[in-house]
């Protein structure tokens, strides 16, 4: 565990594709980002797997309402 004000970036997978394909909530991310919002946390996607129409849409990110620094 780390303080808000000792973290600078929260990196994430939106859909995990190396554990075998998790899609988690939308409102985790969604929490997530609001979180990440309230402490001046940058968010970032990891889109290398589930990026570029893979999932149906150009990002993973986007299924969810998730909009990454």
């Amino acid at each position: 565990q780390t303080a808000p004000e000792e973290t600078a970036l929260v990196l994430i997978e939106p859909i995990l594709g190396e554990g075998g394909y998790v899609v988690p909530e939308p409102r985790f991310l969604q929490g997530l980002q609001q979180i990440c919002r309230r402490h001046g946390i940058l968010l970032a996607a990891d889109e290398v797997q589930a990026g570029y129409g893979r999932t149906g849409k150009m990002f993973a990110c986007e299924h969810f309402g998730l909009t990454p620094d």
